[in-house]
């Protein structure tokens, strides 16, 4: 009963720590094309 609870959970982490990394390098980049230029 307990792993699709499990799965569930680790799906969420995942999602949330790929949209914040994606949001880092996001910014990221925006701010290396604001030094460049």
């Amino acid at each position: 009963m307990l792993i699709p609870l499990l799965t569930i959970a680790l799906l969420l982490l995942f999602s949330a720590f790929f949209s914040g990394a994606e949001t880092a390098f996001s910014s990221l980049n925006n701010a290396r094309v604001k030094t460049l230029a």
